[in-house]
């Protein structure tokens, strides 16, 4: 029997953020226009020295019906401040509304307690056919490290908004990965899997074919290096049998 284990799925490690997903008091209700109050920051102090993502709750209008791009564009200091990085434009269809990730450059690396600006803007796509997009703010979200920048009207400089906020949150992206297959019998085999986060779920799946996955068992990660012994190796006449971790159950 040939054991292999093909690429692992990715988590979320949340760092900083204003609310979640199940904050009371559904975002949609209001915003930051980057049509008229542009440009919009909001800081934050990271506590992890990288940040691989940041979600925001955006709305896109379009009077053509055409299909924008937005894209978040990180700055060290202020809002007028050095740029870090910039995320790839993310697409948006007219009409759209919901929670967005955008992903930042694998590997970017930050300082650890310094103050930093996302900015989100219009990406290259949307041109300037009257669409619009919104960040969300309102009262449910709080966040005490940081504060929202935009302008009061066209042609204005930016100034802080203290009572309002944008839901945002933000961390780094892990990638489970299996590193070692060890057979100890004709019984079992066992699967080490690295990168794991202490406290999540995680679910080893076995297929023979690359298509067809099944979950064999779901185990809680007790530090960064997870072991999972699969005891069904020896009910398969399968001469080869990958392996995946995926996290959750």
């Amino acid at each position: 029997m040939c054991l292999s284990r093909p690429t692992t799925a990715q988590e979320f490690v949340y760092d900083q953020q204003s609310a979640t997903e199940q904050t009371v008091g559904a975002p949609g209700e209001g915003g930051f226009s980057l049509t008229t109050q542009a440009p919009i920051g909001k800081s934050f102090v990271p506590i992890i020295s990288s940040v691989g993502f940041v979600r925001l709750y955006v709305t896109y209008g379009n009077s053509l019906h055409q299909v924008g791009s937005m894209l978040v564009t990180l700055r060290a200091d202020s809002i007028t401040g050095p740029v870090v990085s910039s995320t790839d434009p993310v697409k948006l269809a007219d009409g759209f509304r919901g929670y967005t990730t955008f992903y930042f450059p694998h590997g970017l690396t930050v300082s650890p307690g310094a103050t930093y600006v996302f900015q989100p803007s219009f990406g290259p796509s949307s041109g300037a056919s009257g669409g619009s997009v919104a960040a969300d703010r309102g009262f449910n979200y709080k966040y005490p490290a940081g504060m929202v920048f935009a302008r009061g009207s066209v042609g204005f400089d930016p100034v802080a908004w203290p009572i309002d906020d944008l839901w945002f949150r933000e961390g780094i992206v892990v990638r489970p990965r299996i590193s070692n297959i060890t057979k100890p019998d004709t019984f079992s085999a066992t699967v080490t899997v690295d990168n794991a986060i202490t406290g999540s779920l995680y679910s080893l799946q076995v297929s023979a074919d690359l298509k067809t996955w099944t979950t064999i068992t779901t185990e809680t990660a007790t530090s960064s290096s997870l072991r999972i012994t699969d005891s069904s190796t020896a009910d398969t006449s399968a001469t080869t049998r990958f392996y995946r971790v995926i996290a959750g159950p």
